[in-house]
């Protein structure tokens, strides 16, 4: 879909991003926003998560050490780097920024349509059916309200790391 062609009644709603940016989201399925949290919004995140991890027995300044206690961390025992990490505050301070916010409604005003029946389809055009991947599967829906979905964290060790790490518990495994 061509970024410009939005719901009419989307089109005075301030934007965070760029139609480029947008654009680049509906080519790749990703996109990398630079500043979206300011400077000091992710240093304090990240010494908050050093903090949480540090009573885990995890320290991001030692992980050949410490980085096997992340299991502690993870219902699947650290498998694909998921942690079972759900409710810090540097975590909702996230979830719910605001710029992160409407960049987020942004991206659902121009990948879902809003609006129901004949409105469906993208402005400008007369066929529906080519923007049927395009209906939100609820349903309409008004993309600037949402809720924070709290998931677990992605936390990925240096190969190198991860692999001395898994060598030692295995030696470790064999001397038993």
């Amino acid at each position: 879909m061509n970024t410009s062609q939005k719901p009419s009644m989307y089109k005075n709603i301030p934007k965070i991003l760029t139609p480029e940016q947008i654009q680049e989201f509906q080519d790749d399925g990703i996109i990398v926003i630079p500043n979206i949290l300011s400077p000091s919004e992710v240093k304090s995140s990240l010494e908050e998560l050093e903090n949480y991890l540090l009573q885990y027995g995890v320290d991001t300044n030692d992980l050949l050490s410490t980085g096997h206690n992340l299991t502690k961390l993870s219902s699947t025992n650290g498998s694909g780097g998921v942690l079972d990490v759900f409710y810090p505050d540097f975590k909702l301070d996230i979830a719910t920024n605001e710029k992160l916010f409407q960049a987020t409604c942004d991206l659902w005003a121009s990948c879902f349509h809003h609006q129901s029946g004949q409105e469906m389809k993208t402005e400008g055009t007369s066929d529906t059916s080519k923007d049927e991947w395009m209906r939100h599967p609820f349903g309409p829906f008004d993309c600037r309200k949402g809720y924070a979905y709290i998931d677990r964290i992605g936390y990925r060790l240096p190969t190198t790391v991860a692999e001395q790490i898994g060598l030692s518990i295995q030696q470790e495994q064999q001397q038993q």
